[in-house]
């Protein structure tokens, strides 16, 4: 706002061409608040390195809440983060470059995301903070796709990188809520599902509830013939 003077994203793409073209002391303002909206949005998508509260909160909190933010918290701060890159400062270029300023910020962020969220959910013992820095993870992925939609000056990579983002979107929230409704209701069977040894031999026992989960981490994991397998398949297309 400091440098454009309007919240409006359609106002702010206009002012940022005569921002950037009078290289002003208002570019400064739009490099620092560009970061700040950046720190503060990765923060709701538990982006690394603003991800310290997400096993954490997702362990200590009921088991529905925690389903519901691994979920809502992720697609409200991802349709954020688009709107914002994508419409309002996607003119945002220092240089000669057609793509705009914050991508190279959004591909370091993406690649530490990922590499970090996943190397962390395999020394998991808890199904939670597992689940957590899978979703670290899958944030990783997402800004893959992001950064893709910020390459300017070809509509091409802009709607298949778009379209990545809403399948991505679409078959992780079924496969997240789907994990965390079975962890919810092993807790509610016998108290149990909150480690990774509760399901030792849950085929034998529970076999339903053992092909439902295999099923959801296979999705996450993204297996072919799987939802997130398309969504992954899309989301690296659009990168490439």
């Amino acid at each position: 706002y400091g440098a454009t003077g309007t919240f409006i994203l359609d106002e702010i793409a206009v002012a940022i061409a005569e921002v950037v073209t009078g290289n002003t002391t208002p570019s400064f303002l739009l490099l620092a608040g560009s970061g700040l909206t950046i720190v503060g949005l990765g923060f709701k998508i538990a982006a690394v390195p603003f991800h310290m509260w997400t096993p954490d909160v997702y362990e200590g909190s009921p088991t529905p809440v925690t389903a519901f933010m691994s979920v809502a918290a992720k697609i409200g701060g991802f349709a954020a983060l688009l709107r914002l890159m994508v419409t309002g400062l996607a003119g945002f270029t220092i240089g000669d470059g057609n793509a705009a300023t914050w991508v190279m910020t959004i591909q370091v962020i993406a690649a530490a995301t990922l590499i970090l969220g996943n190397f962390m959910a395999l020394a998991q013992t808890n199904v939670k903070r597992m689940l957590a820095y899978s979703s670290i993870a899958h944030a990783g992925y997402l800004l893959m796709a992001v950064a893709a939609v910020g390459v300017s000056g070809n509509l091409g990579i802009d709607s298949a990188a778009g379209q990545a983002i809403a399948v991505y979107l679409l078959a992780y929230m079924f496969t997240n809520l789907g994990a965390f409704a079975v962890v919810q209701a092993l807790e509610k069977l016998d108290g149990s599902g909150s480690n990774i040894s509760d399901f030792d031999g849950l085929f034998n026992s529970k076999p339903l509830i053992a092909v439902a989960m295999a099923i959801f981490m296979l999705s996450l994991v993204g297996i072919p013939l799987t939802g997130g397998f398309i969504g992954k398949w899309l989301v690296f297309g659009a990168a490439i």
